[in-house]
């Protein structure tokens, strides 16, 4: 494993029953059989510049909603946005070396080239490689970076997340953080636009990288 990289993803193979034929499969099946909940998920976390708030932006909405809850300073205000500017721009840098490392195909082209031409994914397919996710690089570097300002070490902080009312979506509530960066990552899954692996080990990469920024900079203590 390279500094900073993760493992390869699964190997390529278009037999049947090969693991990674599997793994489009899993794709293909939870789509075909998604329920209205995956449905709304997969849509209140497509995060589609055109038609609602980036992926980032809305990782930061949900920044500027916990400071108002917790009637931050502007110091902590500040450090808060500092923490999650660089985190957010390391995640995107570690996401996209490893995507064009490994340049893996998308689920839509796999499927309609060997399961069913006739697939339709929930939410479109962005233009550049599946393996890592993005989303889940960057929801999981962002829940590091919440649980360290928001938490006394136990994780547990319920929250709302009303980004998407603006743009017509309900609210999505949480336990803790890591529980909306699995939920961002699976989305992806419920989309049909990533292999379940693509969110696995994006996962474990923003994990890294929040807590790098968390612990390798000398943050001021008090505000």
């Amino acid at each position: 494993i390279q500094q900073g990289q993760p493992a390869a993803h699964t190997p390529f193979d278009t037999g049947n029953n090969t693991e990674f034929y599997n793994e489009a499969m899993h794709v293909y099946n939870v789509v075909s059989n998604a329920d209205a909940e995956k449905v709304e998920i997969a849509k209140f976390w497509a995060d589609d510049p055109f038609n609602t708030c980036t992926p980032t932006g809305h990782t930061f909405n949900i920044m500027t909603q916990l400071l108002e809850e917790n009637d931050a300073s502007l110091a902590m205000a500040a450090v808060g946005y500092a923490k999650l500017g660089i985190a957010e721009n390391d995640a995107f840098i570690c996401c996209w070396k490893t995507k064009y490392d490994y340049f893996l195909i998308r689920p839509v082209t796999y499927i309609r080239q060997h399961i069913d031409p006739n697939f339709n994914t929930l939410i479109g397919t962005p233009p550049f490689p599946a393996y890592t996710s993005g989303h889940a690089t960057e929801a999981a570097a962002g829940s590091r970076i919440f649980t360290n300002m928001f938490t006394d070490g136990d994780g547990y902080y319920a929250f709302t997340d009303r980004t998407q009312l603006q743009f017509g979506y309900s609210v999505r509530n949480f336990n803790n953080f890591d529980e909306m960066a699995t939920e961002c990552a699976n989305s992806r899954l419920y989309g049909g636009i990533h292999y379940n692996t693509d969110n696995l080990n994006g996962l474990k990469m923003g994990k890294s990288v929040g807590d790098n920024v968390n612990h390798q900079i000398d943050w001021p203590k008090d505000f």
